[in-house]
């Protein structure tokens, strides 16, 4: 269905090739998982399968759709495309109006408009949201909606790029069993590039590694995981918590892709008793989800009071008597489903919804109070921090006079002492030019170089690798040391697991419970690690 034969792409600008010589086949009907580390290109070759979302540079190969060579002009309807970040991709104000917005572009009569929209809404749980304001959803709902009003078009094949970074791990189960549904009963082809591969990669046909532009393996998920894993692999990290668990005490036969294929063998029993003697020998005697010891809480950076907060008058409050106290210098993880009000709760605590007109006091302690200045808020959408036309020009922008009075490589020595050092190859191009994880990086990056007190970061691992990850955890470790507190909302829970001091499960606007992480992902039925199913399951 799709052949791509010597591919090669540059950026506009870029001193390096983005791709390098990938040649690659597609049947119909099949799922093939693209993955690799943080700009390795997964993102890249998606787009060049889409022309009309193409990027500007210096392109060599071909690309063929059934057959026929696409062109840079060509527009292909049958090809769907669901970006990382949603936001760029809703155009409309009403959830109904962006399910009927392709249509509308292709003069469907509204008769069939009505009936494919009432249709897909039913089939992606979109009911109840049917009237909503698109800017009043939560990111996984926009991400919903967008796949939603792609599949509506008809399309043959999907391409998605980091589908489930925005979704709560509930919905991102959900929605991967979507994805299977359409692959039975319409025979789509689907392409996804992810970085998190716990719940998908037993389920491709086939997956695609690359690196460096490069395929460095291809094959089942058997095949590319025991390449990876025999080879000790850097990128072996991302692979599914069970496939890496288990692998160790099981070396003759071909890794295990899923925890269903795991608890299916006669050996799982034992190789579980092998995995936690290991575990508990490496961590001093203790299997626990986190490595580290919660910090004794002492004092609270911000505290909140019976906070009611609503964003127009006609929806509903999405925050309900909030009461609320963030640990100084501590990691606390916030936890909840999609559309529960995390994103809202630190857009309150940054003073970006301000609470004149809706009920409640947000209260800050000490140095914190007298210098709100120093709150520094990572978005979901990390592109909105983005205003200068190089990566470089965005680091420096707004902190030129710090830059300036650390001498001659500052920022790469700042870059390097934050685990972010990969930027420096990518300081001549536009920020959107960056992948997804290395935007991320360059939005922390500009926050940090401010010095905050109080850092909130709204699903800062969206886009990352496993490496990545590491790295963020060892700086949200720093600065906590430094007693920086940070608030992290997110649904990567082994992420949360790894780095928080204190985790709290926020529900339909409320804080149920706060308490020690480890204990908190330890007793959770789904809220937990894929660490603690695998051992416990």
């Amino acid at each position: 269905m799709i052949q791509i034969e010597n591919l090669n792409f540059t950026y506009s600008g870029a001193a390096r090739p983005s791709l390098s010589d990938i040649s690659l086949h597609i049947a119909p009907g099949q799922f093939v998982l693209l993955c690799g580390p943080t700009g390795c290109g997964k993102s890249t070759l998606l787009r060049m399968m889409k022309p009309e979302l193409t990027p500007a540079g210096e392109r060599s190969g071909r690309i063929l759709y059934n057959g026929n060579e696409i062109a840079a002009n060509d527009r292909l309807v049958e090809v769907g495309f669901v970006m990382q970040n949603p936001e760029q991709q809703v155009v409309t104000d009403r959830v109904w109006h962006e399910l009927a917005f392709g249509l509308e572009n292709l003069g469907v009569p509204s008769d069939v408009i009505r009936r494919r929209c009432a249709e897909i809404a039913a089939y992606f749980d979109l009911e109840k949201s049917f009237e909503k304001d698109t800017n009043a959803l939560s990111g996984g709902e926009k991400q919903q909606l967008v796949v939603a009003s792609t599949m509506i078009m008809g399309c043959k094949v999907l391409l998605l790029d980091e589908p489930t970074s925005q979704l709560d791990p509930i919905a991102a189960n959900r929605f991967f069993l979507w994805l299977e549904q359409l692959r039975r009963e319409f025979g789509i082809t689907i392409v996804m590039a992810e970085h998190h591969l716990e719940e998908i990669f037993g389920e491709a046909d086939r997956v695609v590694y690359m690196d460096n532009g490069r395929i460095r393996a291809q094959g089942t998920p058997a095949q590319v995981a025991w390449e990876m894993l025999t080879a000790q692999d850097t990128f072996a990290a991302a692979l599914p918590t069970v496939t890496r668990l288990f692998f160790d005490a099981n070396t003759h036969r071909d890794p295990f892709v899923s925890l269903r294929e795991a608890k299916g063998s006669t050996e799982y029993a034992q190789l579980v008793e092998a995995a936690k003697k290991r575990l508990s020998a490496a961590s001093g005697g203790a299997v626990a989800s986190r490595e580290t010891t919660a910090k004794r809480e002492e004092s609270a950076a911000v505290t909140l009071s019976n906070v009611y907060y609503a964003y127009d008058d006609r929806s509903p409050s999405v925050l309900n008597n909030l009461s609320f106290s963030i640990p100084a210098g501590a990691c606390t993880a916030i936890v909840g489903g999609n559309g529960s009000g995390k994103s809202t709760l630190l857009k309150v605590v940054a003073g970006l919804a301000p609470l004149k007109k809706h009920a409640g006091k947000v209260k800050f302690s000490g140095e914190n109070r007298a210098d709100r200045q120093r709150i520094s808020f990572l978005m979901q959408d990390v592109t909105t921090l983005f205003t200068e036309e190089t990566v470089y020009e965005e680091i420096v922008a707004g902190v030129k006079a710090k830059v300036d009075n650390g001498g001659e490589g500052f920022v790469e020595n700042f870059l390097k002492e934050h685990g972010f050092e990969a930027l420096t190859a990518h300081f001549p191009q536009h920020p959107y030019d960056l992948s997804g994880g290395e935007q991320q990086m360059l939005g922390l990056t500009k926050l940090l170089l401010r010095d905050p007190q109080i850092l909130l970061l709204d699903e800062p691992t969206k886009g990352m690798d496993a490496v990545a990850k590491d790295q963020l955890a060892a700086l949200i470790a720093k600065k906590t040391k430094e007693d920086v507190t940070v608030v992290l909302v997110t649904h990567d829970l082994d992420f949360a697991a790894l780095c928080a001091d204190y985790a709290a499960m926020l529900f339909r606007g409320e804080i149920l419970s706060k308490e020690r992480a480890d204990r908190f992902f330890a007793d959770n039925v789904f809220y937990t690690t894929h660490k603690n199913r695998a051992l416990n399951a």
